[in-house]
């Protein structure tokens, strides 16, 4: 996902309108497995907003796979967010002055005339995908004793469990 910026490079306030549609490969996070359903959609538009500073904004969009936190089945999340990020020529950033001002900050900079803009499309991808995917709100999970699918089928198993080192109170209070 480069981004040539010839054209805009060279002069402060011109913009460059820009649109991707690349297949990636699954990503690993946390050991799991997350694939894309389908290419991913980026649009938006390049500013040279001067100072060697480009400034991107765009839109992603784009189909996921992951597993059902409770029952693990596979799940199709449509995903559209947005982003924006100022890039920095590498010989600018050695100014002292642009230190001073952006040292809390992470810089993502360029070279020449291309941008990649992988790298902030896939940290926004990451940081979009939902803490727990549900199949539907309403999904009952698997039985933590047999493994069965609860939305399919009722299991028998008891949910009682008792510590064996308390087994002997039990029998107290049946009595």
């Amino acid at each position: 996902m480069e981004l040539n910026i010839a054209n805009i490079s060279e002069k402060k306030g011109a913009h460059l309108f820009f649109n991707f549609s690349e297949k990636l490969s699954p990503l690993v996070i946390g050991g799991e497995e997350i694939e894309f359903d389908g290419p991913i959609l980026v649009e938006g538009t390049a500013t040279n907003v001067g100072k060697g500073k480009i400034l991107v904004e765009g839109k992603i969009n784009t189909k996921i796979m992951v597993n059902c936190s409770r029952c693990l089945k596979p799940v199709c999340i449509n995903m559209d967010t947005e982003f924006k990020k100022e890039f920095v020529k590498k010989s600018v950033l050695n100014e002292p002055s642009y230190h001073k001002l952006y040292e809390d900050e992470e810089i993502r900079t360029y070279e020449g005339d291309k941008l990649n803009l992988l790298n902030e499309v896939l940290e926004n991808v990451i940081l979009n995908i939902p803490m727990k995917a549900l199949c539907s709100p309403d999904c009952r999970g698997i039985c933590s004793i047999c493994g069965c699918d609860l939305n399919v089928s009722e299991c028998h198993c008891t949910s009682e469990s008792i510590d064996p080192r308390l087994a002997e109170l039990q029998k107290w209070f049946k009595e």
